[in-house]
């Protein structure tokens, strides 16, 4: 599954809005740190005093406020306070959190029905196309009361796995009352398991949307206030393989340099994948992009094919390769009997000295099922690495399955990013070939 929101994501503020202008007729320009402007369904309904966006409901009313920022699924942590001027007496209100999305009507919301009882129900609402959707089971948020003393934060957060073709969307919300403690844990989730992706798409607005029922005997408004998006900061390397080629591999379809391939056989043989086709047991292909980094997230997601025998696959990501040669390494083995595990190593003057023991990965994987490996090599004196990998058709652990520190003199320094296929001498497979879907870098903190 895709990067949860933690500590180590590098982000970027893309909208910050804290209502502090005074406008009538709509919402106005961002005030915050990070700027745009709003567009509003019913401009007369709207209106900031200063301290909130108003949305002026009167029954039977749906008013929308939506960014004039587009933003992608890819990763989008939004956080917002939502108020009322009043509970509604009878009928429901209900309030959409809308996030990003991609052309064509795709994108994802968050609904919180408010209830004459103070109760705050929770559902997902995902736009799959333009004329379908789908929807989660709404539950309700125990021991959570809303009044117009008493208003909600609410966060939002959206991950997707890229790949050629899309990937599930994860997205999980939390809602607590302002002024208390933000809890640990997510109040809610649900994945999306297709959800299609143009990688050089820049998305969709995100927003809010705010409906009070036709049978509601008075009018109702909804503020909005303190409202932040954040975004991944741009990849450093993005190559989804979405091309063909007979040999080599083909420049990056979204972001970094030219591929320096070291080894066997290299191929793009269908979009979404590029190949390294190992010619026996004790063979390996290398690939590594040519910026100099130092601090690194990388995900790549890979398969291979045909089935182990005899002998291990071991499929590595290169997180710091200096022009020396030297190498921190996060190490996949898959063995005969599909069962998996994760180290973390370095290499210096061609000496291979694992940090910590190896860990046993969860899973069986055999011939074509795909992983996702994420792993991460951060700083200096020291530089700590850490690593998981899990089925690419389940949701990422929260928690790194093998983290490391080490302050190895050779490798305190800037390096290449990369990737590595190995079949161990033991096996009697005739040939092996191991497929990359996905290869993503960002700056790690």
């Amino acid at each position: 599954m895709t990067p949860p929101a933690s500590a180590d994501i590098v982000l970027g503020t893309s909208l910050n809005d804290t209502f502090t202008r005074t406008v009538s007729g709509g919402w106005g320009s961002s005030d915050g740190t990070s700027g745009g402007g709003w567009t509003i369904s019913t401009p007369a309904a709207a209106s900031v005093n200063g301290h909130a966006g108003l949305l002026a409901l009167a029954p039977g009313a749906t008013v929308t406020a939506r960014t004039n920022r587009a933003f992608s699924p890819r990763f989008l942590d939004s956080t917002m306070t939502l108020g009322v001027s009043a509970v509604p007496v009878n009928g429901s209100l209900k309030v959409q959190v809308v996030g990003g999305g991609v052309v064509g009507g795709r994108n994802y919301q968050l609904g919180l029905t408010l209830g004459t009882d103070q109760s705050v129900r929770l559902g997902w609402t995902v736009n799959t196309s333009a004329t379908g959707h789908q929807n989660s089971t709404t539950s309700t948020v125990s021991g959570l009361r809303y009044s117009p003393t008493s208003p909600l934060r609410v966060r939002v957060q959206a991950t997707q796995e890229f790949a050629f073709g899309g990937g599930p969307l994860l997205l999980r919300a939390k809602v607590w009352a302002l002024g208390t403690t933000e809890p640990a844990a997510w109040t809610t989730s649900f994945v999306s398991p297709s959800w299609p992706m143009d990688p050089m798409s820049a998305g969709s607005p995100a927003g809010v949307s705010a409906n009070l029922s036709p049978d509601a005997a008075s009018a109702v408004n909804v503020t909005v206030d303190d409202v932040r998006y954040v975004r991944r900061t741009a990849a450093l390397v993005l190559d989804s393989f979405n091309s063909t080629k007979s040999a080599g591999w083909a420049d990056p379809d979204v972001a970094g340099g030219t591929w320096t391939l070291s080894g066997p056989n290299f191929s793009q043989p269908t979009a979404g994948q590029g190949a390294v086709t190992l010619s026996g047991p004790g063979t390996q292909g290398s690939a590594y992009q040519p910026a100099q980094l130092t601090s690194v997230d990388v995900l790549e997601r890979m398969s291979f094919h045909p089935q182990l025998t005899g002998g291990s696959f071991y499929a590595t990501e290169l997180l710091r390769r200096t022009t020396a040669g030297d190498e921190y390494q996060a190490i996949v083995k898959i063995n005969p009997d599909g069962t998996a595990g994760l180290s973390l190593a370095r290499q210096v003057a061609g000496v291979k000295t694992v940090l910590g023991t190896e860990v046993a990965v969860p899973g069986i994987y055999g011939s074509g099922g795909a992983l996702l490996v994420r792993a991460e090599a951060v700083g200096t004196n020291p530089t700590t690495l850490r690593a998981k990998v899990w089925p690419s058709d389940t949701q990422e652990p929260d928690a790194w399955v093998k983290t490391a520190t080490d302050s190895t003199a050779a490798l305190q320094t800037s390096g290449q990013v990369g990737l590595r296929f190995y079949l161990a001498k033991a096996s009697t497979n005739a040939s092996l070939t191991g497929i990359v879907g996905l290869f993503e870098v960002h700056s790690a903190s």
